[in-house]
């Protein structure tokens, strides 16, 4: 049977069984990021349609707000246009820089008060010393 319809997203069961039309696309933000990348930094990509920015950050502690726009590295690109990202179009197309950064900051905000919520209800069981020491040698770990 089908999963329960949690997400935003639509199915595309329909299409793959050729029963009707393509859903309609809905722009929306995708969003990677790194956290305490050299020396403290985040490294961060922003994604909406055909336009991705590159963010990184100053130095910062873990789960810091992003800090202002003009302490920011950002670089700006045209996906279909430049799909090896090698033209920075930020200077170019600065209202769509700080379209992007509102959408990241407003993304930051909510990731970071689900991460609250999350460590408001604890930590949950500690994780067995040998799964630990099984993770850690896969290059997991840290934290906990």
């Amino acid at each position: 049977p089908p999963l329960p319809n949690e997400g935003s997203g639509e199915s595309l069961g329909p299409l793959m069984r050729g029963e009707g039309p393509a859903p309609r696309v809905i722009p929306r933000l995708l969003v990677s990021q790194r956290e305490q990348h050299a020396g403290g930094r985040r490294l961060l990509a922003a994604r909406m349609g055909p336009w991705k920015l590159h963010v990184r950050t100053p130095p910062a502690p873990l789960g810091a707000p992003l800090a202002p726009a003009e302490e920011l590295d950002v670089a700006l690109f045209h996906l279909e246009e430049d799909p090896g990202e090698r033209h920075d179009l930020a200077s170019v197309h600065p209202r769509r820089v700080e379209e992007l950064l509102d959408e990241l900051r407003r993304w930051d905000a909510r990731t970071r008060a689900r991460a609250e919520g999350v460590g408001a209800r604890g930590a949950g069981p500690p994780v067995p010393a040998g799964v630990e020491a099984e993770l850690r040698s896969l290059g997991y770990g840290g934290g906990r």
